[in-house]
């Protein structure tokens, strides 16, 4: 068995050793907290042009840093058929240095166009940033075009314990949690004392209108609500149909919608910090 630490003195590190620690800490995606967090949007006026902002992200342990704005050219439409083009980082690790850069990758128009596929290899690593649909004929491309793909990096997370005191769990209103940040939901998790079922809704209501009962909030989980069916622990970062920004001071409900059996529950809600 082979046991390796690092970083020490009397060892010498390289590129590949830091990236290899780095990433087991830092997931490939963008820090939604920094800076203008590449968020691409449209260029004004309007043309076959789509700006990324500043920001910083994480590409296989490496590290990416952009202080001015890019504009990355999308090429001509096809006369008759849609496509989809990628804007990624891309990371390089040939050559001498590697490199992080910003990267078009250009779709093939077709009747049903599919998104161009991402290199993820040992030489070379994509991760998304958006991608642009190119109509037919598009002359210039507008905000509604372009679609984010980013993968923020979670920085935390919000946790609430629901608890039946022994019994099973009733459905219904479990209690609050103040959020003391900002901030931008990126998935959740639920565990269970048992292999069970269970669904809890989460709502919220701002700080400025409480006290307010559990009819009054409004629920911000979409169709993709923590859910247990037949184990003790679910995650998801799909967050289908959620409201993911949340206002400083903003109060989170927990709402039980439905259980069997389970007689404790605890779920976390993870997040990046927008403040």
């Amino acid at each position: 068995m082979t046991q390796t630490s690092r970083f020490h003195d009397v060892t010498s590190n390289t590129d590949v050793h830091f990236a290899e620690t780095f990433s087991s800490v830092h997931l490939d995606g963008v820090d939604a907290g920094s800076l203008n967090a590449l968020k691409a949007y449209a260029s004004t006026p309007n043309a076959m042009t789509v700006e990324i902002p500043t920001g910083i992200a994480w590409v296989q342990g490496r590290w990416y840093h952009n202080d001015a704005v890019v504009t990355m050219t999308i090429e001509a439409a096809d006369a008759s058929y849609t496509r989809y083009d990628r804007i990624v980082l891309r990371s390089t690790v040939a050559g001498s240095p590697g490199s992080i850069v910003l990267a078009v990758l250009k779709g093939t128009a077709a009747a049903s166009p599919t998104l161009p596929a991402l290199t993820q290899g040992a030489a070379v690593w994509e991760i998304p940033l958006c991608y642009v649909t190119v109509t037919a004929e598009l002359a210039a491309i507008a905000s509604t075009d372009i679609t984010d793909e980013r993968k923020n990096l979670p920085s935390g997370s919000l946790g609430y314990v629901i608890d039946g005191g022994g019994v099973e769990i009733t459905d219904g209103s479990k209690g609050f949690i103040q959020v003391p940040f900002s901030c931008k939901i990126t998935g959740w998790t639920i565990m269970a004392d048992a292999d069970a079922a269970i669904v809890v809704d989460i709502k919220s209501e701002a700080i400025s209108t409480w006290p307010a009962d559990s009819t009054s909030t409004a629920s911000i989980a979409g169709t993709d609500k923590p859910t247990l069916s037949s184990k003790k622990i679910a995650r998801s970062f799909a967050l289908t149909g959620w409201t993911t920004t949340v206002a400083e001071g903003t109060l989170i409900e927990f709402v039980v919608d439905s259980c069997t059996t389970i007689t404790r529950a605890t779920v976390q809600l993870h997040f990046v910090r927008t403040n």
